[in-house]
């Protein structure tokens, strides 16, 4: 990227009261699309590597783009990875005429996760040597059944009837009919149905850290939905605006997926909220008339890293990776023109609503011997207020604003009361 401004806001009395903006500042995009490949996706994403497949091969990549051809199996003729952890844990669906059996992989070496009892297996998601997929019994009329794998073949844990497509530590997700989304943890016996009591229908379709996404069917229209852990704590992400939703990924605070205008389908991402919902569309080449956001990945700096496709007018699908790196906010803090007085010492600041002067984030930071301090942020572009909470309120409000940058920097004087 080429944000390198730094804006640098002196101490005011008045503010600067623009809207606050709908859409992250600090997004970019990479084409992972491999070369001589026509149509691709990138499913899964993690630590800076993603999975998918391109025309017929499985790919792996790295952030910058750099793809990885895994090399069939003798007798299979195609392969698709739809789950990565880390770089070295893989796994996806290898397919011949009339069958397919999961596969999980390092990038170089497969192993056939296929059970003696299964005459086809699938595989959809991997966290931490664990594989979630499902099997079909007895041909192509045979029951499908979710479950996860340990690496084996003979691994296979049943849960019994249903698909399951998304995995975390023992938590596993997907539907069952009757019943709709699904969440187990680690038995058949645990099964908790998560499907809200106003929907028709749902699915889970990721999970991580307690909190599952997917769809529910409400008023005949498919809903992006968040949970936590029960058909209770459903949350309906689809924003008023918007037909149709479904989120497909979860990692942290951040929800992915697509959401559906009469007009074209868009990758998005949530914050939890339906009002939160970021169309990252926006931030592909114009040539691409729909997208969908597949997975979701937060790194420690605070970027958000999402994986999915772009597709073109004339139905060419191509995988890409979007990028927000967050705005790192610093400057320095002095008490009644002494610095020494606050060096080391913990400060509260509150990012604000300019309009009514609420709460929106608070950063406890910790300045340095010259007072210098910083945090990072990924509040939408626009213009906020800052102040420090101090024993006898706040201190007078700075502007703070963001856009299109990676850096802002505000200062404060903290009076002696």
């Amino acid at each position: 990227m080429t944000k390198q401004t730094l804006i640098k806001l002196s101490v005011l009395s008045t503010l600067c009261l623009a809207s606050v903006g709908s859409a992250f500042a600090g997004w970019s995009v990479v084409s992972l699309n491999p070369t001589g490949v026509t149509n691709s996706i990138a499913y899964g994403i993690c630590n800076g590597y993603l999975a998918g497949y391109g025309d017929t091969s499985a790919y792996s990549w790295t952030a910058i783009g750099t793809a990885t051809k895994f090399k069939l199996p003798t007798g299979w003729t195609s392969a698709a990875y739809y789950g990565i952890y880390n770089n070295q844990q893989l796994v996806g669906t290898l397919s011949k005429s009339g069958t397919s059996h999961a596969f999980t992989s390092n990038g170089t070496t497969s192993v056939d996760l296929n059970p003696t009892s299964a005459t086809s297996s699938y595989g959809y998601a991997v966290y931490n040597g664990k594989q979630a997929g499902c099997i079909q019994t007895g041909g192509v009329t045979g029951p499908i059944l979710a479950g996860y794998w340990s690496g084996t073949a003979s691994s296979w844990v049943n849960f019994g009837s249903g698909y399951a497509y998304g995995i975390y530590n023992t938590q596993v997700v997907g539907y069952v009919i009757p019943g709709g989304a699904c969440l187990w943890n680690g038995t058949s016996a645990s099964k908790v149905l998560l499907q809200p009591s106003k929907a028709t229908g749902s699915e889970a379709l990721g999970v991580y850290n307690g909190y599952q996404v997917g769809w529910a069917t409400i008023s005949n229209q498919y809903h992006a939905s968040l949970w936590s852990g029960s058909a209770t704590s459903w949350i309906d992400l689809n924003p008023a605006q918007i037909k149709t939703s479904k989120a497909l990924a979860v990692y942290g605070a951040y929800q992915v997926g697509y959401a559906s205008t009469s007009t074209s389908t868009r990758a998005c991402l949530w914050n939890g909220t339906s009002a939160s919902y970021t169309d990252l569309h926006t931030y592909l080449p114009t040539k691409y008339t729909a997208s969908e956001a597949t997975g979701c990945f937060v790194d420690s700096s605070g970027g958000i890293w999402v994986s999915g496709y772009g597709t073109t007018s004339t139905s060419t699908y191509n995988a890409y990776l979007w990028h927000f790196t967050p705005t790192q906010v610093s400057g320095k803090v002095a008490m009644a023109g002494s610095i020494s007085t606050l060096a080391e010492t913990p400060i509260v600041i509150h990012i604000k609503d300019p309009y009514d002067g609420e709460t929106i984030e608070t950063h406890t930071v910790i300045p340095d011997r010259a007072g210098n301090y910083s945090f990072t942020t990924n509040l939408d572009a626009g213009s906020y207020a800052v102040a420090v909470l101090t024993p006898g309120g706040f201190t007078e409000p700075q502007p703070l604003i963001l856009d299109d940058t990676e850096k802002a920097s505000v200062d404060f004087n903290i009076p002696v009361r």
